[in-house]
């Protein structure tokens, strides 16, 4: 439920999700991504799209964990890195 300031209390419903994270601030994400995926009685028609920011590639935390959600949830979950420095060969 939503409760904007000087109205009533409302209820919005949503079939899409975009999150943003960068570097330790994935962990609130991950706990969000573990209740849709593996609680039973969640919305399976919710689709989840994140973009995970870092300074480098060996900075990603939690990598091969995101990878298996989406591996797991292709139709569900889009996984997309950004780096701000990518590796030089590519």
């Amino acid at each position: 439920w939503v409760k904007p300031l000087g109205k009533p209390k409302s209820t919005r419903q949503s079939n899409q999700i975009i999150m943003i994270a960068g570097g330790t601030g994935i962990t609130p994400m991950l706990q969000i991504l573990h209740f849709m995926f593996q609680n039973p009685g969640t919305e399976t028609n919710v689709k989840v799209n994140l973009l995970y920011a870092n300074q480098t590639e060996d900075d990603i935390l939690v990598r091969e964990e995101l990878e298996a959600l989406a591996k797991e949830f292709p139709d569900r979950f889009k996984l997309h890195y950004t780096l701000d420095r990518p590796p030089a060969d590519g």
